[in-house]
């Protein structure tokens, strides 16, 4: 049986799984050959590519992009956990699940906006090099930032849809039936979801989508090649994602919770 609960239940459901993304699955993929390669003794020009991913990812971060987008994905992994709890009726004393989905949408909105910001300000910076003028640099940065940050908006909200189809599967509410039965109050099953494996993968593929398409066009505009650009952001949205998964889990146990931890025993079915 599994350690979990709801990983017994909803890990394999068909589902949830048509709402796994590609690019998180991606991402994965190219974290672990830019990780292999940067451990070997690489070609010389293998080695200036992966070097130049890592220099432009420090110089993005001066810029506060990824720290604007970890904002955002924290909103995007806390509308994972607030809205099957909301949906399958779970009131928590601490208001914690109200409290992130309430914060939730707002804050993956924020970020964005506040990325494509900085994004226009990369996209102005490499216009005017081309010859554009100023003022026509950032009519049209601002137009792509603008629409870079609506179209992540549109993935937020499809989180919400996501977020919405977990609270309403039979087999999520059927777990919580059972735990309530056995006594577990609403802060324990709210706490034994968000430590789940399928939780983790739900809300990293949640963040994945808004997440890496940001970090790649940022690549891209500030003159790194495609693949590059494919590396620098898959390696940052892992990062990112997994972080802000963690920060939400903190929000229902005052600590960082750890998948398979002694914390999860507490809640196994006799």
């Amino acid at each position: 049986m599994s350690l979990n609960l709801f990983d017994e239940y909803l890990h394999d459901d068909e589902q949830l799984n048509g709402f796994l993304s590609k690019i998180a699955k991606g991402i994965r993929n190219v974290g672990r050959k830019v990780r292999k390669v940067v451990k070997k003794v690489t070609p010389k020009p293998l080695r200036k590519v992966i070097e130049k991913v890592e220099a432009e990812g420090r110089r993005l971060d001066k810029k506060g992009i990824t720290k604007k987008l970890a904002i955002a994905a924290i909103g995007v992994a806390g509308l994972v956990v607030g809205g099957p709890a909301i949906a399958a009726g779970l009131k928590t004393a601490a208001g914690a699940a109200g409290s992130i989905i309430a914060k939730g949408g707002a804050l993956a909105v924020k970020g964005i906006s506040a990325a494509a910001t900085a994004a226009k300000a990369v996209g102005v910076a490499n216009l005017v090099k081309t010859g554009v003028s100023i003022a026509q640099a950032k009519q049209t940065a601002q137009q792509e930032a603008y629409t870079a940050a609506d179209q992540a908006y549109q993935e937020t909200k499809a989180t919400e849809q996501l977020a919405q189809v977990i609270g309403a599967n039979p087999k999520f509410a059927e777990v919580v039936q059972q735990l309530r039965a056995q006594g577990y109050s609403d802060d324990a099953i709210l706490q034994h979801w968000v430590e789940s494996k399928t939780y983790y993968e739900q809300a990293f593929s949640a963040v994945a989508e808004t997440v890496y398409p940001q970090l790649y066009n940022y690549g891209v505009q500030a003159g790194l090649p495609p693949q590059a650009a494919e590396y620098y952001a898959a390696s940052e949205t892992e990062q990112i994602a997994d972080e802000a998964i963690n920060k939400v889990r903190s929000e229902f146990t005052g600590a960082p919770i750890l998948i398979g931890a002694g914390l999860l025993a507490l809640l196994l079915l006799k």
